[in-house]
């Protein structure tokens, strides 16, 4: 990528701007080895590990494993507000998909406006959404449409 960078020590430390940056990685999602690579490790750093989180729990619903996945996705996976440390709020107190999901939501939204995540109230919207889908009897999300608009029907701010 031809990105002006020096070392201090073990830390990286990039020269380049961050325009010219974001211009160089941009430039590169023509390239079809790139795309490639960023859904390999997109995949296998954030989707994988959510489903296998909520396997592991015994949970199968495609609205809960939509709910993990969109938390390691906006949160990421590792700290006390990736995904691992929310499940570490809930973890082993529920063998209900639905009693998980909504204590998981809870937890969740005490912090999904903050940080660096979302702008408020756009984070609490989209981790209410897949309680409010449970909620329209929707978990496995087949023939969803109606209960999807329904349950995204909000306007990011």
């Amino acid at each position: 990528m031809n990105i002006s960078s020096s070392t201090s020590g073990k830390i990286l430390k990039i020269l380049d701007s961050s325009k010219a940056v974001c211009g160089k990685i941009k430039a590169l999602n023509s390239e079809k080895e790139w795309r490639e690579a960023i859904w390999t490790r997109f995949l296998f750093s954030y989707v994988d590990a959510a489903v296998k989180e909520a396997h592991k729990r015994n949970f199968y619903s495609a609205v809960v494993v939509g709910a993990l996945v969109d938390t390691a996705l906006n949160q990421g996976i590792e700290g006390n507000y990736g995904l691992y440390g929310f499940l570490s709020t809930v973890n082993g107190k529920y063998s209900c998909e639905q009693d998980f999901l909504k204590q998981f939501s809870t937890e969740r939204i005490k912090e999904v406006d903050k940080h660096e995540f979302n702008q408020a109230p756009n984070g609490k919207h989209r981790v209410q959404h897949w309680v409010k889908l449970w909620d329209l009897g929707q978990s496995i999300l087949k023939n969803a449409d109606a209960a999807v608009v329904e349950a995204t029907n909000w306007e990011m701010q």
